[in-house]
């Protein structure tokens, strides 16, 4: 077996500032996915450094407050301890998540979970994130666990995939009520067959 790289406490900073960077540049497309993603891929880094870091033994169990005080200095939002603590959660308790990560975001990525996936069978390889409707469900759900502020509305996920000529459109609600869903989002959100008609429309006009 080959000896995996490992990286040092700088390193760890160094690949959560890059993430935070990378995944924040998407909010504008898909702001709760991006952010999701996000967290799931800081709290990989985490865990990875608990495995594999070099001088891990040097934070021992004060690594989340050294962690989450070195990227407030950073000015990087929502990584307190507690946040951290989140993250690492949601990777250990999703790590199939990573199956989903684009070819564009795989570069964050250990070497030996990129040989996982590439050994995984995929979808589709016209599927960007998520691949499919559970997946975002997931996504979702995690969301307004522990992401939600008191007196938000339930978040709702948008699936929006595109092949060739061809898009698809799929409203994830996580358990919603349909009938919440209907009487409090339906009558605001575009139709999917409108959000479809459009998409395919940009497509045809690349």
């Amino acid at each position: 077996m080959s000896k995996q790289a490992q990286i040092n406490f700088d390193g760890l900073v160094d690949a959560i500032r890059a993430v935070d960077q990378r995944l924040s540049s998407y909010a504008c497309q898909a702001v709760n996915i991006s952010l999701t993603l996000r967290n799931f891929l800081i709290g990989l880094q985490i865990a990875e450094f608990e495995l594999r870091g070099a001088d891990k033994a040097k934070y021992g169990e004060r690594l989340l407050s050294e962690l989450a005080e070195r990227l407030a200095s950073l000015k990087i939002s929502n990584c307190n301890r507690r946040q951290l603590y989140d993250y690492l959660n949601f990777y250990r308790a999703y790590p199939q998540i990573a199956r989903t990560v684009s070819a564009q975001l795989q570069t964050f990525l250990p070497e030996h979970v990129k040989g996982k996936i590439r050994k995984a069978p995929t979808l589709s390889a016209q599927l960007t994130i998520p691949p499919d409707i559970g997946q975002l469900n997931t996504y979702v759900s995690w969301y307004r666990k522990n992401m939600m502020s008191k007196g938000d509305n339930p978040p709702v996920g948008i699936l929006l995939c595109t092949q060739k000529d061809h898009a698809l459109v799929e409203y994830a609600l996580a358990g919603m009520d349909n009938n919440i869903f209907v009487s409090k989002y339906q009558l605001e959100l575009p139709k999917k067959d409108d959000i479809q008609r459009f998409l395919e429309g940009q497509i045809q006009a690349l």
